[in-house]
């Protein structure tokens, strides 16, 4: 089973791969007239970045588990218990209530649960096709809607979050998905927080339609969201195809190599007055 698995991993990076790549050119090709959605559209086309990504996160996971210490899964379980009361909150059918519940102890509970990891893994990685399939077919319905949610849409968007949540924790560790944590509470609970720093919280429901007020799509830190979810989707798509050819280190090592150069350049042209 885990050497199907493993092979699995290494057709789907090869795949993801040569689809980020053919993005780049996508625009001069014959292709460009058949308008498909897949490469067309930027948000069809993220939240395929995003698919990948956890599928290939999870089944990775599904054969090579990381241990992760349970006191770092414990704030991570408790912040995304945290989420999941605030959706159960909301007037949606009991039905979608009980699949929120079974997405958070398939993400969650085995952060605290270590024993639930391996069959867990395999369940997130096709949970993961849910939210991805359920965009391409309502596209251009959530287009006209996305002020006012649907009780699906809420829920879509609910186990999204879990999964990707999810897959960072498996991949490494509990830093990154924490802080994630926080700052989406602090969306929520920051009316309760005295002083400067103190906002109006919002809910679940809300969260939507303040975004499509603000013009969040064109958001300067959304800007930065996207480079770094596309980069870090490129970084994972090649950490798995290197590491199928036995050359994982050697990727790494090259990552930070030029992690350290960018950022020496990048020092340079400002100190040169050529970026501010």
């Amino acid at each position: 089973m885990d050497a199907v698995i493993r092979r699995l991993v290494a057709i789907i990076a090869v795949i993801g791969t040569l689809y980020h790549l053919y993005l780049v050119i996508h625009p001069f090709t014959p292709l460009a007239d058949l308008h498909v959605s897949l490469l067309d559209l930027t948000q069809v086309q993220r939240a395929a970045h995003v698919f990948l990504v956890a599928f290939l996160g999870y089944l990775l996971s599904f054969v090579r588990i990381k241990p992760r210490h349970k006191l770092g899964g414990i704030p991570l379980a408790i912040m995304t218990l945290l989420l999941m009361i605030e959706l159960l909150r909301l007037d949606l059918p009991v039905s979608l209530k009980v699949f929120a519940v079974f997405i958070w102890i398939c993400t969650m509970l085995p952060t605290l649960v270590p024993v639930l990891q391996k069959p867990s893994n395999m369940a997130c990685a096709l949970l993961s096709f849910l939210p991805f399939i359920y965009l391409i077919v309502t596209y251009d319905q959530l287009i006209y809607r996305s002020i006012m949610p649907e009780p699906w849409d809420m829920i879509m968007s609910y186990s999204e979050i879990l999964l990707v949540l999810g897959v960072i924790f498996r991949l490494s560790g509990p830093i990154m998905p924490t802080i994630v944590m926080v700052f989406l509470l602090y969306n929520i609970y920051g009316n309760h927080i005295p002083g400067l720093f103190s906002n109006p919280g919002f809910d679940l429901d809300m969260w939507n339609r303040a975004s499509d007020r603000t013009g969040s799509s064109d958001h300067a830190w959304n800007r930065g969201l996207r480079f770094y979810r596309d980069s870090l989707s490129v970084h994972h798509y090649g950490r798995h195809l290197f590491e199928c050819g036995g050359s994982g280190l050697f990727y790494e090592e090259s990552v930070c190599a030029g992690t350290v150069y960018y950022r020496h350049l990048r020092g340079a042209a400002v100190l040169s007055g050529y970026e501010n």
